[in-house]
């Protein structure tokens, strides 16, 4: 068993590395990020606190507490602005390593 302290920054709380879990979760409270897209992964974005603001295929969305966002396999994203108490889960299914495309590179 493991507890989570969701007063810091960021998390990997399930699935990340050799991890042999369908699925990965991830805590964050501010995490801007370059725009990218997925092969495969499907992204779920829960806010529980605060919001961000999301670019995905060049429009930009705000995201804010009580609303979940999902983001389909090959829409490129990112965030770009999050406010300073934000509090957000992110849910990553399946896991697939190397599955990111960053926009650029």
């Amino acid at each position: 068993m493991e507890l989570a302290d969701i007063n810091c920054k960021r998390k990997w709380l399930l699935g990340v590395g050799e991890s042999k879990s369908p699925v990965e979760i991830d805590y964050f409270a501010k995490a801007p990020d370059k725009q990218h897209s997925h092969k495969k992964i499907n992204e779920y974005y829960i806010v529980t606190k605060g919001s961000f603001e999301i670019l995905i295929n060049e429009k930009r969305l705000s995201v804010k507490k009580g609303q979940v966002l999902f983001v389909e396999p090959g829409e490129v994203h990112g965030i770009i602005k999050t406010s300073p108490n934000l509090k957000c889960f992110l849910i990553k299914w399946p896991s697939i390593k190397d599955d990111k495309l960053v926009k650029g590179e």
